[in-house]
């Protein structure tokens, strides 16, 4: 009996020093995959801990919204989500955001890179917890040191984004510092994130951009500096571009379902046409059957990195 007491009260004192331990945060969050009328905000999202060692554990000072995140409000990418996480994170509700900038608070043993109160910004994939919220936990490889000269809400819009509006660039279009002087882009939906970064870039290698977009959003896309604007809700964009001479490279950087051949009309012999809107992903849409072939093939790939 005397046993079995001091283990129970040693089971109980250990049960209440964890509990204590359990703080809550607010996050953003999808709890229905019903489009954008499933978000909400909660107070009650539990704060994240460190449980591997090349973990870190961020305080957000800022996140970005993309276009990304409606997907996920429909229901994209919920078979990876249940293979590659694990516990809460595989099923509803879903923390939204895909990249944000913060302060390292806590670090794994293996950590190098880092140290408590760096200044970071990062990026994280769709199946991930997204970074809307107070903390985050993420893999090394994932973060990298703020820009010192920008605010934590500017470099905040630039992880995911930046990547693939210059992946877009660099990958897609076979463009770079080097060869983009004196040649001619478009881009349409111009003021979404990576159409504001792709902007910038091209002109920052000299190139020249033509940009489609809302009439509201013109002296915003001029600012950043493009060259030439093109109303979207002002004109008959197909007999604009006929104005224009063609381009080197054409970028769709929109979400909404539109006719590429009006677009790729308007490109150079060897000119190059990329569109950055999420593809489609064929795994949201199987079965049991083929879900559970798909789960194992994802699960053994992993294995093997």
């Amino acid at each position: 009996i005397t046993v079995g007491t001091f283990i129970g009260y040693n089971i109980g004192l250990n049960w209440r020093q964890t509990a204590k331990r359990i703080q809550y945060m607010r996050a953003v969050i999808c709890h229905h995959y019903v489009g954008i009328e499933g978000v909400s905000m909660i107070d009650d999202a539990e704060v994240p801990t460190v449980q591997k060692s090349n973990e870190l554990l961020i305080q957000v000072k800022a996140a970005s919204v993309n276009p990304i995140d409606a997907r996920i409000c429909n229901g994209y990418s919920t078979a990876y989500r249940k293979i590659l996480n694990t516990g809460l994170q595989k099923d509803l509700p879903v923390v939204l955001g895909r990249d944000c900038s913060g302060i390292v608070v806590d670090i794994g043993q293996r950590v190098v890179g880092f140290d408590i109160g760096d200044e970071v910004f990062l990026a994280v994939p769709s199946w991930m917890s997204g970074t809307m919220a107070e903390y985050i936990v993420v893999t090394e490889n994932h973060v990298a040191k703020r820009p010192k000269r920008i605010s934590f809400e500017a470099s905040a819009n630039l992880p995911y984004s930046g990547c693939i509006a210059y992946d877009a660039l660099v990958n897609g279009a076979k463009i770079e510092e080097g060869n983009a002087k004196g040649k001619r882009f478009l881009i349409h939906n111009s003021s979404t994130p990576v159409g504001c970064i792709l902007i910038q870039i091209i002109k920052l290698w000299g190139g020249h951009v033509s940009a489609i977009c809302k009439i509201d959003a013109a002296k915003i896309i001029r600012a950043l500096g493009a060259d030439d604007i093109i109303p979207i809700d002002e004109c008959d964009v197909e007999k604009e571009l006929e104005l224009h001479d063609k381009y080197h490279g054409i970028f769709y950087t929109g979400d909404e379902s539109i006719d590429f051949r009006l677009l790729k009309k308007r490109l150079l012999p060897y000119g190059a046409f990329v569109s950055t809107s999420p593809e489609r992903l064929l795994s949201d849409s199987l079965g049991f059957f083929l879900g559970s072939i798909f789960s194992a093939h994802i699960r053994i790939k992993s294995l093997f990195r």
